[in-house]
């Protein structure tokens, strides 16, 4: 291992061991799943099982380098396992809409979620790493189905919304989550697109405030599992 690559890979072990010691101070028994196992997540540089169980089972830290710097930044998703019935891999499931206010110094007034628009593009990559996830595509969205069902849900959870402008408050609209299908079928993902360097990691993605956002935006997806079917593994 060169010079170049021990010190990319300190970086990440540096990255992975925040993280964990970040859940523990919230009191969850963090465990990362060896490469491989059955049990892993996959798109990420590793795979966190979290204990006690709640809405979400697992977090994926993920890498890229950044195109400026040439450095590595980091981010946090977090995954309910399993899938539903009638959503592919690979596919938005719902989007956030932020709405901003004030000349100079922007706040966020309110945050929406939204159907992802239905078409044969593609969106910039959210949540897999070296991948992008697609809209859904003509016939996938239907009245009543599970993404409407899905983005009323959010919409009515008002203790969420105000964790999210709280949230994008402090931080950055990059910060506005969405929810993906992965690209095995094997998790529903809460995903955002805010790369940070290590240091910020777990003050960005491993806080209480984040933690509750995740646990509820989770707890509608199993929701809506619980009423369309599919499958928890």
């Amino acid at each position: 291992m060169n010079s170049t690559s021990k010190s990319a890979h300190s970086n990440i072990e540096n990255a992975v061991k925040a993280v964990l010691e970040a859940f523990q101070s919230l009191g969850l028994k963090p465990r990362r799943i060896p490469s491989g196992r059955i049990e892993e997540l996959r798109g990420g540089i590793t795979s966190i099982a979290l204990e006690p169980k709640g809405n979400v089972d697992a977090a994926i830290i993920l890498s890229r380098i950044q195109y400026q710097s040439s450095d590595l930044v980091y981010k946090v998703d977090y995954a309910v396992r399993g899938n539903i019935k009638g959503i592919l891999p690979a596919r938005i499931f719902a989007v956030t809409d932020p709405k901003l206010k004030g000349m100079i110094k922007k706040t966020v007034s309110e945050v929406k979620w939204a159907l992802p628009q239905t078409s044969k593009g593609t969106y910039p990559s959210r949540g897999i790493s070296g991948d992008t996830v697609r809209p859904p595509g003509p016939g996938e969205v239907w009245e009543e189905g599970p993404h409407q069902k899905l983005v009323d849900a959010l919409n009515q959870d008002v203790e969420l919304e105000g964790v999210l402008r709280k949230l994008l408050g402090e931080r950055s609209v990059l910060l506005s989550p969405w929810v993906i299908t992965d690209q095995w079928g094997e998790s529903l993902r809460i995903t955002a697109d805010y790369w940070v360097k290590p240091g910020e990691l777990q003050a960005v993605y491993v806080t209480a405030l984040y933690a509750t956002m995740v646990q509820r935006i989770g707890g509608h997806i199993k929701e809506v599992r619980r009423a369309f079917g599919g499958v928890a593994f």
